[in-house]
């Protein structure tokens, strides 16, 4: 706490110092979480509950020609404890979270450092620092939680928009070779109103093999995506196709390839006053390595829930890691939200999940494409203006993929539901 209040104060004094500068407007939140998670574990035994606490300040500062931000943050600090003042290496952990470059969560720092500006006499935009970022309809590439350090140079003429984007995943040694970057093309055309098109290509150079493992390993996005509606129907769809190489990715002597892909179609209708449907069809390719294949589909999303609450979110996924979007699992998902009233809705939706390369997530020797079925329920409570009260319940009923080593008593109650309970208290100022 005592090193998030001396941030604060440095900001403060920043503002004072620029007030007859720029525009100057501060906002922030602060989140109370309780969570409550069943059966993570897979032994049929472990429960965890939890009062967690996030606290975010924004300093959005604007000029005539200049605009920016810097947001400060302490990520889900946990009741009990002093705020946490420490942070691991970016890829010193076997998270997808390290993908990003990002550290873990739970730490105190900026979330966002940026400036946005257009340059004089040309018809080109810069965004340079800290910054969300997302490809496409965000499937392949999101990081809108803990950001990333990047440049974005991007021209807009008529319908069209053009940008490239340049991402230093990580830094590593400063003297060495060895860094991981990203360079994206990313090209986005309005068709009218209610129709657009996009196409990306991202190159991910791991000069290490740092991030995708191996000794060094190079890999390739093409993106197409579309957002618009059709009718009644809105309606999103991407693909992704990839490519590259992973030396002594498999193993000591053997190298491996990239060749995956991915779908995804998500489509919502409003069929009466208050009420929305949805449905989603999505699936992105397992790794073939036994069959001496491609390897599975590789995307880098940020560490917050993308579809499911317990399966990607909380659990191991079929690409043996959290927050893997649709990496090796194939996803169809039908729901429903209803606006109850002007300050109350509900959100019910069921999603049947299975691999694409079958897999053993809990120690048996017989794999299996079963990953189960998930059923969420969100209730969105807003009791004044600035002040929600956000609840989400999750259940898996984990498949054949999630079975035990043994049919032991401990072991046997691998099988039984996952489930968590999550509420948040939020206050925006």
């Amino acid at each position: 706490m005592k090193k998030f209040l001396a941030i604060l104060v440095v900001l403060a004094l920043t503002v004072i110092s620029s007030v007859a500068l720029a525009e100057i407007s501060i906002t922030g939140t602060t989140d109370i979480r309780n969570l409550s998670i069943n059966n993570t574990t897979l032994d049929g035994k472990a429960v965890s509950r939890t009062t967690q606490e996030r606290l975010r300040l924004n300093i959005d500062a604007k000029t005539e020609n200049v605009k920016g931000r810097i947001t400060v943050e302490n990520d889900w600090d946990v009741w009990g404890t002093e705020f946490n003042t420490t942070t691991s290496g970016p890829l010193t952990s076997t998270s997808l979270e390290a993908r990003q470059g990002q550290s873990t969560g739970k730490t105190l720092g900026f979330r966002e450092a940026w400036m946005e500006f257009d340059l004089p006499g040309l018809p080109v935009n810069i965004k340079a620092g800290h910054q969300f970022l997302s490809v496409g309809n965000g499937w392949f590439f999101r990081n809108n939680k803990y950001g990333s350090d990047a440049w974005r140079l991007g021209n807009t003429m008529d319908n069209n928009t053009l940008a490239i984007i340049d991402v230093k995943i990580s830094e590593q040694l400063a003297a060495s070779t060895d860094d991981v970057d990203a360079y994206v093309l990313v090209d986005v055309y309005k068709l009218n109103d209610t129709n657009v098109f996009g196409a990306d290509v991202s190159y991910i150079n791991d000069a290490k093999g740092k991030l995708l493992g191996g000794t060094k390993a190079a890999l390739m996005n093409i993106g197409l995506n579309y957002n618009g509606k059709i009718g009644p129907v809105n309606l999103k769809a991407e693909i992704d196709l990839q490519s590259g190489t992973s030396t002594k990715g498999y193993s000591t002597t053997t190298d491996a390839s990239y060749g995956g892909s991915q779908y995804v179609i998500q489509a919502n209708m409003s069929p009466m006053d208050d009420l929305t449907v949805n449905a989603t069809l999505a699936s992105g390719s397992g790794d073939g390595k036994a069959d001496k294949d491609k390897l599975e589909y590789v995307n880098f999303l940020d560490a917050d829930p993308h579809y499911t609450f317990v399966y990607e979110y909380l659990l191991k996924t079929a690409a043996g890691l959290k927050y893997t979007g649709f990496a090796n699992t194939q996803a169809i998902g039908v729901g429903a939200n209803y606006v109850v009233s002007k300050s109350l809705s509900m959100n019910l939706d069921i999603w049947m999940l299975s691999a694409n390369e079958k897999v053993a997530l809990n120690g048996a020797t017989t794999k299996s494409l079963d990953l189960g079925t998930e059923v969420d329920v969100k209730i969105n409570w807003k009791l004044y203006e600035t002040l929600s009260w956000n609840w989400t319940f999750g259940r898996l009923m984990p498949g054949a993929a999630y079975n035990a080593a043994s049919t032991t008593d401990a072991a046997g109650k691998s099988t039984d539901s996952v489930d968590a309970v999550q509420g948040v208290l939020s206050y925006k100022f």
